[in-house]
């Protein structure tokens, strides 16, 4: 997926799901982000492994729950976000391509949680009904 300014982004998460629960397991995610001249790699890594966790979270875990027009988890309390028991390893491969000056390394980027969560919609209930029709999701 092209990001930004000229960047892209590949993401890979290895899935396991349950065909009895439709819970959804990520057992591992990959994370190929080429941005131009990476000036702070640390920095850089960490920006793409934060986004893929909120994107996990986004995907897997949150949501503001309604019940009859009343917000049934209007606490953080309540508010489901990935645990660090959630989170599976993250493999992240950063590219360096000296052709593209986009400044991701700089500065606070998402693009690769952005790229997951539009991307894989997953959500337990929608996996588990996916599993029902036709024993696979990834036709659809």
């Amino acid at each position: 997926m092209r990001v930004g300014k000229g960047g892209y982004v590949a993401n890979c998460a290895e899935v396991a799901v349950d065909k009895t629960t439709g819970e959804v397991t990520i057992v591992r995610v990959v994370v190929a982000f080429e941005c131009g001249a990476i000036v702070n790699p640390d920095g850089l890594r960490n920006q793409v492994l934060g986004g893929n966790i909120q994107g996990l979270g986004g995907a897997l875990f949150e949501a503001i729950e309604f019940e009859n027009g009343r917000v049934l988890n209007p606490k953080f309390s309540k508010y489901r976000v990935p645990r660090f028991k959630d989170v599976p390893p993250i493999e992240v491969v950063l590219i360096e391509s000296q052709g593209l000056a986009t400044g991701r390394s700089r500065r606070s980027s998402a693009d690769g949680s952005g790229a997951f969560n539009r991307k894989c919609h997953l959500r337990c209930n929608r996996c588990a009904s996916a599993l029902t029709a036709d024993d696979s999701i990834w036709d659809r």
